[in-house]
C-alpha cells in the first residue's frame, strides 16, 4: 500500500490526506501536506499533485498520474527539456513507475476491457516545490513570463512540444532576489526523438501546442 495514515490512525477513506504518507520507492516516503490538484477519470489521463515534504523536511512536490503506458515517463521529458532550458522546468529528485490498470482489479472484474495500447500505468515524480507565475505582480511578473515564452521557443527548437500550456503550468522558482519562470507538467510533451502511437481512435486529450 503506498498511502499510509499517520501513525496510530486507523486506515479508514479520509477526508483530507493532510499528514498522511506516500511511498514512492522503498527508500523514499513524503508526507502530505496539502492538495493542490486532482483529476481522476476512467479513460485518458488523471493526475494527482500534492505540497508535501521528504524525510529532511524539504518541501516538495507530488504528482501521481496513471498515463498511456505506450507514453514515455514524464521524467524521460523533462530531462530532455532541462537539456536544452536547464532551471526552465522543474528539478526531479526522485521517480518510478508501477503497476499498469490491466493489472489491478479489473483484470478479474472486466478481462479483456483494456487493449494493450491503450493501458495505463501509474507514474510518479518527486520535484522541486514551485509557487505559481500569477501570484506574481508587476516587473517581477513579466520578467518570468517573458523567460517561460523564450524557453517554449528554445524547446521547440530543440523538437519538443508542450501541448498542454495554460495559467496552471506556469510557475516560478525564487532563489534570493532571483525569480526564473519555470515551465511545468510535460506528460502530454511530445518529442521528435521519440515516435508516439497515437491514434484517432485513442481516448486522451490531444492538448494545444
Amino acid at each position: 500500500m503506498r498511502f499510509a495514515p499517520p501513525s496510530g490512525v486507523p486506515f479508514t477513506v479520509p477526508s483530507t490526506l493532510k499528514s498522511w504518507t506516500y511511498k514512492i520507492d522503498d527508500e523514499t516516503i513524503v508526507t502530505i501536506e496539502e492538495s493542490l490538484y486532482d483529476r481522476w477519470c476512467a479513460f485518458g489521463q488523471d493526475r494527482a499533485i500534492y505540497r508535501a515534504r521528504d524525510s529532511k523536511g524539504s518541501p516538495r512536490a507530488l504528482k501521481i498520474s496513471h498515463l498511456y503506458a505506450s507514453r514515455p515517463h514524464e521524467h524521460v521529458l523533462l530531462d530532455e527539456a532541462r537539456e536544452a532550458v536547464g532551471d526552465g522546468v522543474p528539478s526531479v529528485y526522485e521517480h518510478d513507475a508501477g503497476e499498469l490498470v490491466s493489472a489491478g482489479h479489473r483484470q478479474y472484474l472486466a478481462p479483456d476491457s483494456v487493449v494493450p495500447e491503450q493501458d495505463r500505468g501509474l507514474h510518479m515524480l518527486l520535484m522541486e516545490a514551485l509557487l505559481p507565475l500569477k501570484s506574481l505582480g508587476g516587473a517581477h511578473y513579466l520578467g518570468a513570463w517573458v523567460e517561460i515564452v523564450q524557453d517554449l521557443e528554445t524547446l521547440y527548437k530543440h523538437g519538443l512540444l508542450h501541448r498542454n500550456i495554460s495559467s496552471a503550468n506556469l510557475m516560478y522558482c525564487e532563489t534570493g532576489p532571483t525569480i526564473r519562470g519555470v515551465l511545468i507538467d510535460f506528460d502530454m510533451a511530445s518529442s521528435s526523438r521519440r515516435c508516439l502511437p497515437y491514434r484517432p481512435h485513442f481516448l486522451h486529450c490531444t492538448c494545444t501546442t
